[in-house]
């Protein structure tokens, strides 16, 4: 984890519990649309975030989810997303997609903060963390757990490391109870 893990408790904007918007001046992207990248696009997008997105399977495959998202979800490819965005999310399916989607878009077009919300590993996590700041991006780790079922009903927790006050506020619209330890 890099430094003391935090805890996020989610209250997503479908679950009908008070939620706070964008702050303004994001630009928001999702990388990984499995289940959980899938819940958490949705999850900016009923809190008001327009949200770019990216996946390695074709733009067609996700009609039907761009076309819940009301116009708010915007299909581009990894690299345009990681240009045009200030804040990522990463939520990809192992270490190795997240190393080959770090060294191959995040790292050479970023210019904000990386927010990976995957599962990974300790020592890349550690491997990772440096390399980001050489880039000048500030990576949060955020993975998510008790389940992808959990993330549209508002009930998940993400374990949140790194620098408390890095877009503290985007957490916020996606959860009414943040709790730093």
């Amino acid at each position: 984890c890099i430094g003391e893990p935090k805890v996020l408790v989610s209250r997503c904007g479908r679950s009908g519990r008070d939620v706070k918007g964008p702050s303004g001046g994001e630009t928001v992207g999702l990388i990984g649309l499995g289940a959980a990248g899938t819940g958490i696009a949705l999850c900016l997008v009923d809190n008001g975030y327009e949200v770019y997105v990216a996946d390695a399977r074709p733009k067609t495959d996700f009609e039907a989810l761009l076309r819940q998202g009301a116009g708010r979800l915007r299909w581009t490819d990894n690299d345009d997303l990681c240009r045009k965005c200030n804040v990522v999310l990463t939520s990809l399916p192992s270490v190795a997609v997240i190393a080959r989607v770090a060294a191959q878009h995040v790292f050479p077009a970023l210019r904000g903060t990386w927010i990976d919300l995957s599962t990974t590993d300790e020592e890349e996590v550690k491997r990772l963390g440096p390399l980001a700041k050489q880039h000048g991006i500030d990576l949060l780790e955020a993975p998510l757990t008790g389940g992808v079922h959990l993330v549209r009903s508002g009930d998940m927790t993400v374990l949140v490391g790194g620098d408390r006050e890095v877009r503290r506020y985007l957490f916020h619209s996606c959860a009414s109870e943040i709790e730093f330890e």
